[in-house]
């Protein structure tokens, strides 16, 4: 009896025992002391929204973040615009870039990457662009290049002229209130009367512009460059007038 009993305690162990290896093998329970596997780490999708507008002798772009970054915050894109055997590309955090040295009249396809913790990122959507100096006094938009042209008391309320190359152009008595001009252009321009109340100047060229009688109630020029501007009689950005200042908007809301 005891021979017996013995025989079938051992027979139900191993059986036991057989089921638990069988468990973990099957990955239903996980053994005492064993790791859990780590989380699989995604990297971003694509940039989304790629536009690119030729300059002389470069290339404005643009674009939008992925839709999915994969949990990861982004670190920085890379910018590629290729034509042939040559490749020219420009790194940042933010979402446009300009990619310098290129050809004038040369057709280049330009991709966007997104980098993250993960790694880089499928490219964006190719799209084409060509460098140029050829300037369009008909389009306005982001990256426009209006340099040089007349566009006296023009209406552009509320307008989008981000990046624009507005050097040299003639806006006197143009009506620019709430218009986006970061980081656009405004290297010698004449804005003699112009409205600009309430318009994005962040990060603006402003060097040798004339201001004269111009309005700037309310303007936004954080990080914007206004070496030898002409003040005269400007309404500043906090509403004082340059004439009352010393014959400058500086330290006035700039």
């Amino acid at each position: 009896m005891k021979r017996r009993g013995l025989t079938a305690a051992v027979a139900a162990a191993t059986t036991v025992g057989i089921l638990v290896l069988s468990a973990v093998l099957a990955n239903a329970i996980t053994p005492a002391g064993a790791a859990e596997r780590p989380a699989t780490i995604k990297g971003p999708g694509a940039p989304l929204m790629v536009t690119a507008v030729g300059v002389d002798t470069a290339l404005d772009v643009s674009w939008t973040a992925p839709m999915s970054t994969g949990g990861s915050p982004i670190v920085n894109y890379l910018v590629a615009a290729k034509s042939g055997g040559v490749a020219r590309r420009c790194r940042t955090n933010t979402t446009s870039c300009t990619i310098i040295g290129l050809t004038n009249g040369t057709t280049y396809s330009i991709t966007a990457r997104a980098r993250t913790a993960a790694g880089w990122g499928q490219p964006s959507a190719a799209v084409s662009a060509t460098p140029s100096t050829n300037q369009d006094c008909a389009f306005f938009g982001p990256y426009a290049n209006l340099q040089g042209c007349s566009l006296t008391n023009i209406h552009m309320l509320n307008a989008d002229l981000s990046h624009a190359n507005l050097s040299n152009a003639n806006l006197s008595n143009a009506n620019l209130s709430f218009a986006n001009l970061s980081d656009a252009d405004l290297g010698s321009a004449s804005l003699e009367t112009t409205n600009l109340s309430q318009a994005d100047l962040v990060g603006a060229k402003l060097v040798g512009a004339f201001l004269g009688f111009a309005n700037l109630s309310g303007a936004a020029l954080s990080g914007a460059s206004v070496t030898g501007v002409t003040w005269i009689a400007t309404v500043c950005p906090d509403g004082t007038n340059s004439d009352n200042d010393g014959g400058t908007c500086v330290g006035h809301g700039i």
